[in-house]
């Protein structure tokens, strides 16, 4: 096989990727992606990668004396209501393992989020990851 094309999408064309892979009914939003596609000489996607825009529902901040008040279910419920307004249909947050034991409950119990068995991974494209390695 020769050396794919390899190019940018544009964003009109992102219903070319529904049914390939992990697009079964719909291709990414253009509105949020960007995506590169790798092509064979006759110009069939034979690869993608996307990269999104993604909602990152933190941090969560209370203070001290104000916690177990409701005052953090108060603001989910306002920040669910601006999300929901927005146009906004999902969104992600993180928890550091050494926190599991005491928020994962809180969030996937009272917020109604779900655990994915996923890992994640960071790059920094400009190279630059001290702060951001764990040891």
């Amino acid at each position: 096989m020769t050396k794919p094309k390899i190019r940018v999408l544009d964003p009109d064309e992102h219903g070319l990727l529904v049914g390939l892979g992990p697009f079964k009914d719909r291709g990414p939003d253009p509105a949020t992606s960007l995506v590169v596609v790798a092509e064979d000489e006759q110009g069939k996607i034979i690869g993608y990668w996307c990269a999104f825009n993604a909602v990152h529902l933190e941090p969560l901040w209370v203070a001290e004396a104000e916690r177990d008040n409701g005052v953090g279910m108060a603001m989910w419920a306002g920040l669910r209501e601006a999300l929901k307004e927005h146009g906004v249909a999902n969104g992600f947050a993180m928890i550091a393992d050494e926190d599991l034991l005491t928020h994962l409950p809180l969030a996937v119990g009272k917020l109604g989020f779900k655990r994915v068995p996923v890992s994640t991974l960071f790059i920094d494209l400009d190279g630059e990851t001290e702060g951001f390695v764990r040891a």
